[in-house]
């Protein structure tokens, strides 16, 4: 059951309703979209696919590596590989078009994964040498190196923090160590204990950890615990090695690394969405998502982001004329309808929080209507990076996401099961329902939810508890 506070009668833009807003930002240009599969395949070459396995493209990274390593996208969409043996990296556009060759250098050996930071900056992960983590500037200068980690073999596969500075890598052994490259300094490790050896590993929004290790690929929660496994297919003959996750947040990629078999799983179910095989030259050492959640603030492709204060609204409200305080737990998440009032490309979802809210975390999600008055099918999701922001507008990238004029959506939020707090925000609640353009909300059936569900199941429904739909309010 939900509580309600009433507020009083606002107009201000900045600190007034619920505002549940998508807007929209600009797209990358050329040839990458968001979901693109790009796949190392030996020969210096990287397959680019579709979601469904069609190949669109192959990228030359002139370095005639047996094996492209880790990649990496910067906010602008460009693609860096890591080229393992002739230890070099490439750096394409956004197009495919080969822009630095060889990018940075002085790799001390073996140069097997790369993150970038929010500035742009470039980190690399050497799977051999000196143990050490290189950075590097979008031109490839070099900005340095951390001092020597504690590892099993090397940094081999990295991930960066929200915070900028926690560095997560394996070093294909059974641990999971971290390491702050703003101090230099080693940290706790993150996890043991696991089936080793363990290559890629890519960090979620809620702070799990994804990571693929001997067996498969396994989650962990925030607190380094395995919390579910997604065992190799009976069919597959050779081991996960890269791994990545979707632009819908839901789930990830990963391959087989000798049989170049590359494989699309969600994350709570672990069923395979779909499958199809690279067509590898000699193995699948390197596999990356265009528009890739990344909660170090690289932007993961998909063109750079944009917030709030910079976009253009296509669906819902960025003020209401009267509003309450409304609550959700941690776990039940609450949809609201709104209609599109312009055609666009969308990129954010913003919210704004209430200033007594409590919640740590925030998630938001855009559904399709099912046609009969209800939310139906996820369209996009994405989560807050970093702590959320009370009394302002907090923005949440998600996927590039098409909106229709006059079409109905449901605007979702959700602070995940476990996070602390309480989420409190505004709508056009408690009383305020006398007005024609008052909508209804729902909550979710579930109650314990740690992301959106792909097909939302109906709840508890109040019928004109809904933000008011339109650019005017009530």
């Amino acid at each position: 059951m939900r509580s309600f506070t009433f507020a009083p009668l606002v107009r201000a833009i900045a600190v007034t309703a619920l505002t549940f807003a998508v807007f929209a930002s600009a797209a990358a240009a050329g040839t990458f979209n968001p979901g693109d599969v790009f796949v190392g395949v030996g020969g210096g070459q990287i397959k680019q696919f579709s979601p469904t396995g069609a190949l669109l493209a192959t990228l030359d990274t002139t370095s005639n590596a047996a094996e492209d390593t880790g990649m990496c996208f910067d906010q602008g969409g460009n693609l860096y590989s890591t080229n393992f043996a002739p230890n070099t990296m490439t750096k394409f556009d956004n197009s495919g078009n080969l822009l630095i060759y060889p990018f940075g250098g002085g790799f001390n050996a073996d140069p097997e994964s790369c993150v970038a930071d929010a500035a742009g900056n470039i980190y690399v992960g050497q799977a051999d040498g000196g143990h050490t983590i290189l950075k590097f500037s979008p031109t490839g200068a070099s900005l340095g190196a951390t001092g020597t980690l504690v590892t099993d073999r090397g940094t081999d596969w990295i991930d960066l923090a929200a915070d900028q500075c926690t560095m997560y890598y394996n070093g294909e052994g059974s641990t999971i160590r971290r390491y702050d490259v703003c101090t230099n300094t080693q940290l706790a490790d993150f996890a043991t204990g696991l089936q080793a050896p363990c290559y890629a590993l890519r960090i979620r929004s809620n702070g799990d950890v994804l990571s693929a290790c001997a067996n498969g690929i396994v989650r962990l929660n925030s607190a380094g615990s395995v919390v579910q496994t997604y065992p190799l297919p009976a069919t597959e003959t050779s081991f996960f090695f890269a791994m990545n996750l979707d632009p819908n947040g839901t789930s990830f990629w990963t391959a087989g690394f000798f049989s170049g078999n590359v494989y699309h799983y969600d994350i709570a179910s672990g069923l395979i969405v779909n499958q199809f095989n690279a067509g590898v030259s000699s193995d699948a050492a390197g596999l990356a998502i265009f528009a890739e959640p990344q909660v170090g603030g690289g932007g993961g492709g998909g063109g750079t982001q944009t917030d709030c204060s910079k976009a253009t609204r296509f669906v819902g409200a960025d003020s209401l004329t009267r509003s309450g305080i409304d609550t959700d737990k941690a776990g039940l998440a609450e949809a609201f309808r709104a209609t599109a009032t312009a055609s666009g490309s969308a990129s954010v979802v913003c919210v704004y929080l209430d200033p007594t809210n409590t919640a740590s975390a925030l998630s938001a999600a855009v559904y399709a209507d099912n046609g009969l008055g209800h939310p139906g099918t996820l369209l996009a999701q994405g989560s807050l990076t970093g702590a959320p922001t009370n009394g302002a507008f907090n923005t949440i990238q998600i996927p590039s996401l098409p909106l229709v004029s006059g079409t109905t959506y449901w605007i979702a939020l959700l602070s995940p099961s476990a996070t602390p707090g309480t989420l409190k925000f505004r709508d056009h609640c408690c009383g305020y329902q006398s007005s024609p353009q008052s909508g209804p909300s729902e909550n979710s059936l579930e109650t314990n939810l740690t992301a959106f569900p792909a097909s939302w199941s109906t709840g508890k429904v109040w019928p004109r508890d809904g933000l008011l739909m339109g650019w005017s309010g009530g």
